[in-house]
């Protein structure tokens, strides 16, 4: 029988069965819930949903910033029993993951950095890196640049607002990402069924306008009440950058998703120096988190005369 668990790591926003629906629409997935349960008289159990593409291979879907895991232990964290259920759990998620072909990289959220279970079963791991921190976290704990920017905007009459339509996410969203090179794929008919299929109290948009009450930056964060707020999406007109617009609507964000019960906010990845520069004037923890994949063929051939070297010392 597994008893209470009293602690968890993960990112348990992320198996919200609304959101799990939506991705398997919107990215044409195919979601398999899973249960893996540690060894023992007193066991955990690490609860997941992967995803598959048509040709069965396991992927991450695209917007999700990390694998829909839930790691639950009644065991004290940072101790012999936690890491145990955790080797012996998670062993059998990458013995799933190895077998299921694993598709480009796939992130294990922050709190679950023990990657050997997935190196042992030949799958490649790296550190990546975001910001978290608790919540409530007031824009006095930012540095001084970030408390300018906010006081520019609010003297030029820039004001939050916690929605944002489904139509100025998409517009904002498509201008940011044809500024950058990439796209979002997000439509305002995919917003709208976000919304509806997960509710309020996950699905947390966000707004700025400006002086004139025209909408110049948008956004989205997902939310496991009481847990974790994952920062999702975000656009910003360029023209609205030096005003501080983007300081101006991260510092409502943090008080929106206080007040609706997030406990932890996280950026969600800062593995791109301009991105990563912004996120750290925040004051949030520097946070690692393991990225999965398969090895390359050169990574493989790198490693097979190592393997083949010790194959022939155990012989002799």
């Amino acid at each position: 029988m597994i008893p209470h668990h009293e602690s968890s790591g993960g990112a348990e926003v992320l198996l919200t069965p609304g959101l799990v629906e939506w991705n398997e629409r919107r990215w044409g997935l195919t979601a398999r819930r899973v249960e893996y349960v540690s060894e023992g008289r007193s066991p955990a159990r690490l609860r997941a949903v992967l995803y598959t593409d048509a040709r069965g291979r396991v992927r991450q879907p695209r917007l999700d910033p990390y694998l829909a895991l839930s790691f639950e232990s009644s065991a004290p964290n940072g101790g012999p029993q936690r890491e145990r259920q955790w080797l012996s759990a998670a062993a059998q998620l990458a013995s799933d993951l190895a077998e299921g072909q694993l598709l480009g990289a796939s992130n294990l959220p922050p709190g679950l950095l023990d990657a050997r279970p997935f190196a042992w079963r030949g799958l490649s791991t790296a550190v990546r890196y975001t910001y978290t921190g608790p919540l409530p976290h007031e824009a006095s704990g930012a540095e001084a640049a970030v408390r300018k920017r906010i006081a520019k905007a609010t003297r030029a009459g820039y004001s939050f607002e916690s929605s944002a339509t489904p139509e100025d996410l998409q517009r904002l969203l498509d201008s940011t990402g044809a500024r950058q090179n990439f796209s979002y794929g997000l439509s305002s008919g995919d917003v709208e069924r976000l919304a509806e299929l997960v509710g309020p109290d996950v699905f947390r948009s966000h707004a700025v306008r400006d002086s004139s009450g025209a909408v110049v930056s948008a956004g989205a964060r997902l939310v496991a009440p009481g847990g974790v707020a994952l920062d999702w999406v975000q656009g910003t007109d360029p023209e609205a950058l030096n005003d501080g617009a983007v300081q101006l609507m991260y510092a409502g964000v943090m008080r929106d998703l206080d007040e609706v019960g997030a406990a932890r906010f996280d950026f969600g990845g800062a593995n791109i120096a301009a991105v990563a520069r912004a996120k750290s004037s925040w004051g949030f923890a520097l946070t690692p988190y393991v990225a999965l994949s398969r090895p390359s063929l050169k990574q493989l051939a790198i490693q097979l005369p190592a393997v083949r070297a010790l194959a022939l010392r155990l012989r002799r």
